[in-house]
Parts: structure tokens; C-alpha cells; sequence
């Protein structure tokens, strides 16, 4: 079924620590965390954005030790 989130945030188990970077279509940097339980609220600077899709990167370390990073698309519909 259709599932519908207002935040975008990640499952941090067997997680040691991550960062989190996502970019507006041109690139720009919009959002940064490296707090595990980060969420975002589809804002930048207090401001919705625009109706799109976003990319993120989220490089992670396990643990276990190992570095990791993943990377993917995350879309504003309103």
C-alpha cells in the first residue's frame, strides 16, 4: 500500500555512527546530520521546499567497524 511520511530518517541498527548529506537537483547541499536519530522535515532554512526529488548519501560505520555508504533518492509530493 501507499505509505506516507512527513520526515525522512533512517533505521541505525548495528549503527555506530553515520552522516547524513542531502542535495537539492542542482547539487546543493540542504540538509547535514551526524546525530544517529536525525529526521528531516523536508525543510531548508525553516522553508518547505519545493515539490522534487532529492538525493541523499548516508555513510555510516557499523558495529563492527566496518565503513559503509549508501546513497538514494527521496521525493516531496504534496
Amino acid at each position: 500500500g501507499l505509505r506516507f511520511n512527513n520526515i525522512f530518517k533512517a533505521s541505525t541498527v548495528g549503527v555506530k555512527s553515520l552522516q547524513v548529506r542531502i542535495y537539492n537537483r542542482w547539487g546543493e547541499l540542504i540538509f547535514t546530520s551526524d546525530e544517529m536519530d536525525f529526521e528531516w522535515d523536508g525543510t531548508y532554512k525553516g522553508v518547505l521546499m519545493q515539490d522534487g526529488t532529492y538525493s541523499w548519501k548516508i555513510s555510516y560505520v557499523t558495529r563492527s567497524g566496518r565503513e559503509e555508504k549508501i546513497v538514494g533518492h527521496v521525493n516531496i509530493i504534496r
